[in-house]
C-alpha cells in the first residue's frame, strides 16, 4: 500500500504541475494529463494495489474511464472540424455518469458484503473453554435480545 500511495500523489503533482505549467500548451498537457491516468490504469491492473476485489475493480474501471474522458476532451481543443460535438459531449457526459455510478455501486456492494459477514458471524456458535473446570462451552447466539441469565433462570 505505501507504493500506492506514492504513485497516487506523483499522479496528483504531475496533474498540478500540467495545470500550472503546461496552461500556454493546451495540447501537450491535455496529452499528458492522459498519459497520466492510464499510467495510473495501468498501475493498478498490474499491482493491484486493494486488498477488497471489488474496490480493486472499481478503482480499475474508474480510471479507465476517466482515462476516456480525458482522451475525448482532447477533440474539443481544436478548432477546424468540429462535426462531433454534440454526439462527444453526451459521450462525456455518459462516461462521468458511469463512472459516478460504478463508484457508487461498488460502495453499495461492500455495505452489503459487510452487512452479510456480520449477520453471518453473529448467528453461529462459538466454542469457549471454561477455565473453571476446563470443559468446552458452545455459546448460541441470543434469541430475542433475550440475555442469557435470563434463558438459565428460566430452565431453572
Amino acid at each position: 500500500p505505501s507504493l500506492t500511495y506514492s504513485v497516487f500523489t506523483l499522479k496528483r503533482l504531475l496533474f498540478a504541475g500540467s495545470l500550472t505549467l503546461l496552461s500556454e500548451f493546451p495540447y501537450v498537457q491535455a496529452i499528458l494529463n492522459c498519459l497520466v491516468m492510464l499510467g495510473f490504469a495501468v498501475f493498478l491492473i498490474a499491482v493491484r494495489p486493494y486488498k477488497n476485489g471489488v474496490t480493486q475493480v472499481v478503482c480499475i474501471v474508474v480510471e479507465i474511464g476517466v482515462t476516456l474522458i480525458f482522451g475525448l476532451v482532447i477533440y474539443f481543443l481544436q478548432q477546424g472540424w468540429r462535426d462531433w460535438d454534440q454526439e462527444l459531449e453526451i459521450t462525456v457526459l455518459c462516461l462521468s455518469y458511469a463512472a459516478m455510478g460504478v463508484q457508487c455501486l461498488g460502495a453499495v456492494i461492500n455495505l452489503v458484503l459487510k452487512a452479510y459477514s456480520w449477520c453471518s458471524r453473529r448467528n453461529q456458535s462459538t466454542v469457549v473453554e471454561d477455565l473453571n473446570t476446563n470443559q468446552h462451552i458452545t455459546t448460541q447466539p441470543i434469541e430475542n435480545n433475550e440475555s442469557y441469565l435470563a434463558q438459565e433462570a428460566r430452565k431453572q
